[in-house]
């Protein structure tokens, strides 16, 4: 592993040819302030970028419009759809979700009983969130947006406190906090397989270019 940032990282987001890094610096009474870096995989630099990159980079070419929507930009975990459709889900389970232009097309929440989500992807057909406190990712039917399909509890052993998602074909990867692990789980095949294993809490993992980059407790590695 290659770490390239440390410092109070709190959002990794994939962008042309490198990925953005949000980082807490302080907290201003209930407000945290925050800088965003890009660091290239091309020159293997970090330099400090404006909101606006980041925002784009996370909601797309309309991401002013988005913004304008949501009240807490960073704390919303995004997943693209194939058709340009932006779903944008925050913590206390409140979902949104936007056209191709950015305007608002559905609103409602994703929960599971009284748990709220941590994280999502597309996987090209359906919407995938997972309940971190509920050691368990459902599956959402994009026409009802109702789960129909669970997998992991808090009375099996699959997944321990999964967060961030990332869907790379056939294969969903998940971060798990609290046993510290990725996992990919074959989403034709329902089977799970233990991919990385760490030290510490791994929260997101997302791919830039070629590169597999990891959100550890320490800070940001490229694998």
């Amino acid at each position: 592993m290659i770490k390239v940032y440390e410092e109070n990282a709190v959002e990794i987001v994939s962008a042309p040819e490198g990925f953005v890094i949000v980082s807490q610096e302080e907290n201003l009474e209930d407000k945290a302030v925050v800088s965003f870096k890009f660091y290239s995989l091309r020159t293997h630099k970090l330099i400090n970028v404006t909101r606006d990159v980041y925002l784009r980079a996370k909601f797309g070419e309309n991401y002013q419009k988005i913004h304008d929507v949501l009240d807490d930009y960073v704390n919303y975990s995004v997943a693209t759809l194939n058709d340009g459709r932006t779903v944008c889900v925050y913590p206390d389970s409140k979902a949104v979700m936007f056209s191709e232009t950015g305007e608002t097309v559905w609103s409602g929440e994703f929960k599971y009983k009284d748990h709220t989500p941590t994280g999502i992807t597309f996987d090209g057909r359906n919407i995938w969130v997972a309940f971190g406190m509920a050691d368990t990712i459902l599956r959402y039917n994009m026409t009802s947006m109702r789960w129909d399909l669970r997998i992991g509890s808090m009375n099996d052993q699959a997944f321990s406190g999964p967060e961030g998602l990332l869907s790379i074909g056939s294969n969903l990867i998940v971060c798990n906090s609290a046993s510290k692990c990725i996992e990919g789980v074959d989403i034709d095949k329902y089977s799970i397989e233990q991919l990385y294993t760490f030290d510490e809490p791994v929260y997101q993992v997302i791919k830039s270019e070629q590169d597999t980059v990891v959100l550890l407790e320490s800070g940001v590695y490229i694998l």
